[in-house]
């Protein structure tokens, strides 16, 4: 693992400590992989597995954190959910979404 991903890496984690309620982990490389959906302590991010680097579709990466927001809102607390047995969100819920980026866009459609 490069230097810059260990540093996204970290970064992540420390905000993973600032949330009040669970983190996702995409990664992206030339297609985009669900590392993890319920991260709560920085720990549980550093121990994820990242895949080996490559080349960098940040469009891919978007829409996959996109897709995990949504499903999410869709289907909290529902069996078989990415978030299984988290609450349903209230009224005033929102999400974050972080990109942390180890290199430049160069693979896929450019992000809009």
């Amino acid at each position: 693992m490069g230097r810059l991903t260990e540093d996204a890496r970290r970064c992540f984690s420390e905000l993973v400590s600032s949330a009040t309620g669970p983190c996702s982990l995409v990664v992206f490389a030339s297609e985009a992989t669900l590392i993890g959906s319920s991260f709560r302590h920085p720990d549980e991010m550093r121990s994820g597995q990242l895949p080996k680097q490559g080349r960098t579709n940040i469009t891919a990466g978007l829409e996959r954190a996109v897709d995990v927001i949504l499903d999410c809102e869709r289907t909290p607390g529902r069996e078989g959910s990415m978030m299984k047995g988290i609450k349903a969100p209230r009224a005033n819920n929102h999400h974050i979404l972080v990109l942390l980026s180890d290199g430049d866009h160069n693979v896929g459609p450019a992000p809009v």
